[in-house]
């Protein structure tokens, strides 16, 4: 099955988000490129990355 539409399928179970769907496919699959969105952390970390502001937001 292709990745986007596991992803899509994973996500039909209640209360499964993107981010549960990329973290379960990642290490089902082996899908090392499944992207895990919703991420508190990565946002925070990227912003501190680009910008050097601990604080950092989507925006």
């Amino acid at each position: 099955m292709a990745l986007p539409d596991a992803m899509n399928r994973r996500q039909l179970v209640p209360g499964v988000s993107p981010w549960t769907a990329a973290e379960t496919l990642q290490r089902t699959l082996g899908a090392a490129d499944a992207l895990t969105l919703g991420d508190l952390h990565l946002l925070v970390q990227v912003g501190y990355a680009l910008t050097g502001d601990p604080g950092g937001t989507d925006e």
